[in-house]
């Protein structure tokens, strides 16, 4: 009954949030972007293998939003001094900890439904001709969303649960982020290049399995066969679903670890004898020039303006998110010399393309946003 009563404030709170409905207009617009971006080829539009490509490239451009809410609601109450509070309750740890994971799940996934929506939307705005659609089939987009992205989801939201809730704090879940979505473009270009078993099962994502599976497909296979939940795609499935079952397990028992109360109970601290306060010396305070003119307004914005580019830049988290972003812009460029021994001139078009077509403008627009909000709110912590 708690497990089911904590499910349904989380859910509930998330839905009164204004950045949900925010990320619903998000995840839509992505659904839609890649509408317009997709490269059909020899492939039709609504062929099960285009649509599960593409659902798969907007749920991993969605996982910092995913990231926003997991981490929003492992670390809310630690932030906000109520954690206390919940710990004198007469609440189980798995209890607490499900209800908050299984709540922010929820959400998620009827996030994730919008892919689709945004998908089928982006077809009519991008102007696809009759003959480069196909014939639409629900199960061609019901299979990706229940096979690839809401495992996908379980896994993201495992991992940036987890962390969340042992540092208690926000960005750690953040870069976890942007780690794993580090990750899952080196494990796509990697498994393409190689392609094999071993690598297919590696995938977080699912994309290399399901590509082994389509290996060796017809053109007519590859506009009208669905996908089957079999081989190494069932395997990778099952291996990713028990390592983020494993993540969830790991963060309980250390959640029930930092709320146990040591042995005999907790001592209260020994009173020191009082001393009498020293009485301060009065000083003369000198008097400052008040003046208000457009210099002081820009001298104003310089050193605000300065004070927030040193705490960004002197956090220990910002050299890590600028190497994570390094590793996403070269695995994004120079994907085929790296990884593929093909000769590779960084010629301006070919750079350009490869940092604009992989979603690296997207998660730069996501960390501003954050760190522009992490200086507006600096104070209030």
């Amino acid at each position: 009954m708690r497990f089911r009563e904590i499910v349904r404030f989380e859910a509930g709170e998330r839905l009164r949030q204004p950045f949900t409905w925010f990320s619903v207009a998000l995840v839509f617009a992505l659904g839609v972007l890649r509408a317009d971006a997709a490269d059909l080829g020899i492939t039709l539009y609504h062929a099960p293998l285009n649509a599960a490509a593409s659902m798969l490239m907007v749920g991993i451009m969605a996982t910092l939003v995913t990231a926003a809410l997991f981490v929003d609601a492992a670390q809310r109450d630690a932030r906000w001094r109520m954690e206390p509070l919940f710990h004198t309750a007469p609440l189980r740890g798995r209890d607490y900890l499900g209800g908050r994971f299984a709540g922010s799940l929820a959400v998620n996934a009827l996030l994730l439904l919008l892919v689709p929506a945004g998908l089928l939307a982006g077809a009519g705005l991008a102007g696809t001709r009759p003959e480069e659609l196909g014939a639409f089939r629900p199960a061609a987009y019901a299979f990706p969303l229940l096979v690839l992205l809401l495992p996908n989801l379980v896994v993201n939201g495992a991992a940036l649960f987890g962390v969340a809730l042992l540092t208690r704090r926000s960005l750690p879940g953040y870069l976890a982020a942007l780690a794993l979505t580090v990750a899952y473009q080196f494990t796509l270009v990697v498994g393409q290049r190689r392609g094999g078993a071993l690598w297919a099962l590696l995938d977080p994502t699912g994309a290399v399995a399901m590509a082994r599976q389509a290996d060796g497909w017809t053109r007519v296979e590859q506009n009208t066969s669905l996908l089957r939940l079999e081989g190494l795609l069932l395997w990778n499935r099952l291996l990713w679903l028990a390592l983020a079952a494993g993540m969830l397990a790991l963060a309980l028992r250390r959640f029930r670890r930092m709320r146990a109360v040591p042995a005999g109970g907790a001592r209260a601290p020994e009173r020191e004898e009082a001393r009498p306060a020293a009485v301060p010396r009065e000083r003369a305070v000198p008097r400052a020039p008040r003046e208000f003119r457009a210099r002081t307004h820009l001298l104003q914005v310089g050193e605000t303006a300065r004070t927030g580019l040193l705490h960004i830049v002197a956090a220990r988290e910002f050299g890590l998110i600028a190497i994570l972003l390094f590793a996403f812009a070269l695995i994004s460029v120079a994907d085929r010399w790296i990884f593929g021994g093909m000769l590779f001139w960084p010629l301006t078009q070919s750079v350009a393309a490869g940092l604009t077509r992989q979603g690296l403008p997207e998660i730069v627009a996501v960390l501003t946003v954050f760190y522009a909000g992490e200086l507006v709110w600096r104070e209030r912590d």
